[in-house]
């Protein structure tokens, strides 16, 4: 491979990373980092086929910010359903969402 090759391959792999690194979509790195799409896309393709570079961003890959969450030891509300003669039907109505149906159920009327 020539040097300017070589040189393009580094410098596109730190790219392919930091965008992988940022949480922002390729087209928005583009932007940022004011890179041409296609090129960006072409050198991300090229080295899928590069076993290292997938190593490399499989290490970089974030980790979703989303954790689960469960409510321990709180009973779960008394819930009504509602089915209009139409077959519309509401599910799931308690006390604090009663008034929003109310003014659903008015708005079909």
């Amino acid at each position: 491979m020539s040097k300017l090759t070589e040189q393009q391959k580094s410098v596109w792999a730190e790219h392919i990373q930091s965008q992988l690194q940022s949480g922002l979509s390729q087209q928005d790195y583009c932007k940022q980092e004011k890179l041409t799409p296609h090129c960006f896309w072409y050198w991300k393709r090229k080295f899928k086929s590069v076993t290292d570079i997938k190593a490399d961003v499989a290490k970089t890959h974030r980790k979703s910010g989303f954790v689960p969450v469960s409510i321990a030891g709180h009973p779960q509300p008394q819930s009504l359903s509602i089915v209009l003669p139409d077959g519309i039907t509401f599910k799931g109505i308690t006390k604090h969402n009663a008034s929003l149906v109310q003014q659903l159920i008015g708005a079909l009327k």
